[in-house]
Protein backbone atom coordinates (compact mmCIF):
# COMPACT_ATOMS: atom_id res chain seq x y z
CA UNK A 1 0.00 0.00 0.00
CA UNK A 2 1.07 3.63 -0.85
CA UNK A 3 -0.18 6.33 1.70
CA UNK A 4 -0.49 9.70 -0.28
CA UNK A 5 0.80 11.94 3.07
CA UNK A 6 0.49 11.62 6.33
CA UNK A 7 -2.78 13.01 7.88
CA UNK A 8 -4.51 10.88 9.61
CA UNK A 9 -7.75 10.66 7.39
CA UNK A 10 -5.13 8.92 4.79
CA UNK A 11 -2.88 7.22 7.35
CA UNK A 12 -4.93 6.10 10.04
CA UNK A 13 -6.07 2.43 9.25
CA UNK A 14 -3.14 1.40 8.40
CA UNK A 15 -2.81 -1.49 11.25
CA UNK A 16 -6.87 -2.30 10.39
CA UNK A 17 -5.79 -2.89 6.83
CA UNK A 18 -2.71 -5.33 7.97
CA UNK A 19 -5.98 -7.54 9.50
CA UNK A 20 -6.65 -9.07 6.88
CA UNK A 21 -3.58 -9.11 4.78
CA UNK A 22 -1.25 -9.97 7.49
CA UNK A 23 1.87 -8.29 9.37
CA UNK A 24 3.99 -8.33 6.46
CA UNK A 25 1.52 -6.31 4.43
CA UNK A 26 3.80 -3.65 3.06
CA UNK A 27 2.53 0.15 3.60
CA UNK A 28 4.81 3.15 2.49
CA UNK A 29 4.71 6.64 3.68
CA UNK A 30 6.95 9.83 2.63
CA UNK A 31 9.86 10.66 4.90
CA UNK A 32 8.72 13.62 5.28
CA UNK A 33 5.24 12.31 7.05
CA UNK A 34 6.72 9.70 9.28
CA UNK A 35 7.01 11.27 12.54
CA UNK A 36 5.19 9.89 15.51
CA UNK A 37 3.49 6.91 13.18
CA UNK A 38 4.32 3.27 14.92
CA UNK A 39 2.68 1.04 13.14
CA UNK A 40 5.49 -0.36 11.13
CA UNK A 41 5.65 1.80 7.73
CA UNK A 42 8.06 1.31 5.14
CA UNK A 43 9.71 4.70 4.47
CA UNK A 44 10.07 6.45 0.84
CA UNK A 45 13.03 8.84 1.21
CA UNK A 46 10.96 12.57 0.61
CA UNK A 47 14.50 14.61 0.54
CA UNK A 48 14.60 14.17 -2.67
CA UNK A 49 12.19 14.37 -5.70
CA UNK A 50 13.78 11.37 -7.64
CA UNK A 51 11.13 8.32 -8.45
CA UNK A 52 11.85 5.79 -6.04
CA UNK A 53 10.42 1.51 -6.60
CA UNK A 54 8.63 0.20 -3.86
CA UNK A 55 7.05 -3.37 -4.22
CA UNK A 56 3.95 -4.77 -3.16
CA UNK A 57 2.92 -8.05 -3.35
CA UNK A 58 5.82 -8.83 -6.07
CA UNK A 59 4.74 -5.88 -8.91
CA UNK A 60 7.17 -3.04 -8.53
CA UNK A 61 5.17 0.71 -8.25
CA UNK A 62 7.02 3.68 -8.66
CA UNK A 63 6.88 6.64 -5.79
CA UNK A 64 7.42 9.88 -6.47
CA UNK A 65 7.93 12.81 -3.56
CA UNK A 66 5.93 15.41 -4.68
CA UNK A 67 6.05 17.91 -1.21
CA UNK A 68 2.69 20.04 -1.86
CA UNK A 69 0.44 19.42 0.53
CA UNK A 70 2.48 17.92 3.48
CA UNK A 71 6.28 17.56 3.49
CA UNK A 72 5.90 13.84 2.65
CA UNK A 73 3.18 13.80 0.08
CA UNK A 74 3.74 11.00 -2.40
CA UNK A 75 2.03 10.34 -5.84
CA UNK A 76 2.53 6.61 -7.06
CA UNK A 77 2.47 5.25 -10.44
CA UNK A 78 1.65 1.34 -11.02
CA UNK A 79 2.10 -0.17 -14.19
CA UNK A 80 -1.08 -1.45 -16.02
CA UNK A 81 -1.61 -3.07 -19.41
CA UNK A 82 -3.86 -1.71 -21.36
CA UNK A 83 -4.46 -3.21 -25.32
CA UNK A 84 -0.48 -4.93 -25.08
CA UNK A 85 1.21 -1.16 -24.37
CA UNK A 86 2.39 -1.25 -20.59
CA UNK A 87 1.53 1.80 -18.98
CA UNK A 88 2.27 3.91 -16.13
CA UNK A 89 -1.36 5.05 -13.70
CA UNK A 90 -0.70 7.99 -11.97
CA UNK A 91 -2.15 7.55 -8.32
CA UNK A 92 -2.94 10.85 -6.47
CA UNK A 93 -4.26 10.92 -3.02
CA UNK A 94 -4.81 14.53 -2.38
CA UNK A 95 -6.37 17.51 -4.19
CA UNK A 96 -7.56 20.74 -3.06
CA UNK A 97 -8.23 24.57 -3.27
CA UNK A 98 -4.84 26.16 -1.73
CA UNK A 99 -6.07 28.95 0.71
CA UNK A 100 -3.38 31.30 0.61
CA UNK A 101 0.03 31.82 -2.05
CA UNK A 102 2.25 29.88 0.00
CA UNK A 103 0.27 26.51 -0.35
CA UNK A 104 -0.50 27.54 -4.19
CA UNK A 105 2.99 27.78 -4.75
CA UNK A 106 3.69 24.20 -3.21
CA UNK A 107 0.53 22.33 -5.07
CA UNK A 108 1.81 23.75 -8.34
CA UNK A 109 5.38 22.75 -7.69
CA UNK A 110 4.17 19.44 -6.59
CA UNK A 111 2.17 19.27 -10.09
CA UNK A 112 4.72 20.15 -12.12
CA UNK A 113 6.88 17.32 -10.59
CA UNK A 114 3.79 14.74 -11.69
Amino acid sequence: MLISHGHGDHDGGADALRAPFGPSLPIYIGSGDAAGKTCGLKLVNTETTDIQEASIGGTTIYAQPTPEHTSGNLVGFVPVETEGERQLLLLKGHSAVPRNLETALQYLAGTELQ
